[in-house]
């Protein structure tokens, strides 16, 4: 099990993925992406747990747009809580 405070000194680019319907509550994948300072969230809007296999064309689709702005030096992270 992870603390939410070792999740913060992550600083690589982070794709923090999950599904709608995923048994962990969505807004705690939210909040991963919020703690998480160089990272990109997607909730894919047809899965659950297993969004890459469930909602393959979302989920990869957007999997390999951040690739490509990280291999680009175009990624911009998600807007963080201090960052408004």
């Amino acid at each position: 099990m992870y603390t939410w405070g070792r999740l913060a000194k992550i600083r690589v680019p982070t794709f923090v993925a999950g599904g709608i319907y995923e048994e962990v509550n969505m807004e705690d994948i939210k909040n991963e992406g919020k703690v998480i300072p160089n990272s990109r969230t997607y909730l894919c809007p047809e899965a659950g747990e297993l969004s890459r296999q469930e909602d393959q064309q979302n989920y990869f689709t957007k999997l390999v747009a951040f690739l490509n702005e990280v291999e680009n030096n175009r990624f911009i992270a998600d807007r963080k809580y201090g960052n408004r």
